[in-house]
């Protein structure tokens, strides 16, 4: 029987909120762009994003579209 030696290195960090995490991506346009292109990735090339459990997800960028569509629209108006 053969023996291996594994080396593990422990880091200790601190805990901190998922909201904490959202909210520190939100404070960057390039942290959100990597997030929303992430996401993006995983729908249109993994297709992870059709499963159920992210039925949420999908209706959220859904909704972003419509709004971001919508926004553009009334800024191109004549005012």
């Amino acid at each position: 029987m053969a023996l291996e030696f594994v080396d593990r290195v422990r880091i200790e960090g601190t805990q901190h909120a998922r909201d904490d995490c959202i909210a520190t991506v939100l404070t960057s346009p390039v942290a959100t762009t990597r997030l929303l292109e992430a996401l993006l990735r995983k729908l249109a090339l993994d297709g992870e994003l059709w499963e159920p459990r992210w039925e949420r997800t999908c209706d959220a960028l859904s909704r972003c579209g419509w709004v971001i569509e919508r926004a553009r629209g009334a800024r191109r108006r004549p005012s």
